[in-house]
């Protein structure tokens, strides 16, 4: 009986440990979402400065190229690259 209480307490232990490793996982994707979030608006917003205005839709997809950073970084420093 004690022998059956101990693995019960062990399974419960190893599940909690899982629950909390998915929480973990999914906290890490909503900020890595947010972060990304975050810095396309911040992007769109000094882009749309540029002439012609440029925007970003997918972060990773349009920064590929190169030719949104040019844009960025010649909109953030002034000068024509």
């Amino acid at each position: 009986m004690a022998g059956h209480e101990w693995e019960d307490w062990f399974e419960r232990e190893e599940f909690i440990g899982q629950i909390s490793d998915i929480r973990v996982q999914n906290l890490q994707v909503e900020r890595e979402v947010v972060q990304k979030r975050t810095f396309t608006r911040w992007m769109n917003l000094h882009l749309e400065k540029c002439d012609p205005p440029t925007e970003v839709q997918d972060l990773f997809r349009d920064i590929q190229d190169g030719r949104v950073l040019m844009a960025l970084l010649e909109e953030l420093s002034g000068c024509q690259l």
